[in-house]
């Protein structure tokens, strides 16, 4: 193999130019995707959390819930523990 025909090889082409531009441009597309879509879900995390907890309201929900009777022997058991 002559010198210039070595010298040839390693010149790229326009074909690989366009090439690599084209990955380049892909890879930088999904990059900025990803990015958007850890943005929003980073931003809707910090929404949820910045919410304020009442579990006053809650306890008082559960209060005034209606006692619930069950006659099956078996659930009760269950719930008030076995008797072995």
């Amino acid at each position: 193999m002559s010198s210039t025909q070595n010298g040839a090889l390693n010149m790229p082409t326009n074909s690989n130019v366009m090439s690599r531009r084209n990955v380049n441009n892909r890879e930088r597309q999904n990059q900025l995707m990803r990015r958007r879509i850890i943005n929003k879900l980073q931003q809707k995390c910090s929404q949820l959390n910045n919410t304020p907890i009442d579990n006053q309201d809650m306890l008082d929900r559960m209060s005034n819930m209606p006692r619930q009777i069950v006659n099956n022997e078996m659930i009760s058991q269950f719930f008030n523990g076995f008797s072995f």
